[in-house]
């Protein structure tokens, strides 16, 4: 039986796979109908909101394991970054304003 970290990790490839022959091929849009292209823009608005809310998990997470409590044993401390924040924007590439 897969556990559900295997599973998480083999999700995880397969966004990243699926995302990246997207971004290949987005140069087809050109060629759906218009409701076809309203579908498109539809189901990948879907799927980014899917994205943002296991990043945003995740994210929990990275600042739970950095909590203060757990002084310099804490993750965003053992990654060498001052707060869990400064953690996820390097490990992100985001801004602090995302």
């Amino acid at each position: 039986m897969i556990s559900l970290v295997d599973s998480f990790a083999t999700s995880l490839d397969a966004a990243l796979s699926a995302t990246a022959q997207l971004a290949r091929v987005a140069a087809a849009a050109r060629e759906l109908e218009d409701a076809g292209l309203i579908d498109a823009q539809r189901t990948v608005s879907e799927a980014r909101r899917n994205l943002d809310a296991c990043a945003a998990a995740l994210a929990g997470e990275v600042v739970d394991r950095s909590s203060h409590d757990k002084g310099l044993g804490g993750l965003a401390r053992k990654e060498g970054f001052r707060t869990p924040e400064a953690l996820i924007r390097h490990t992100t590439g985001s801004s602090a304003r995302d």
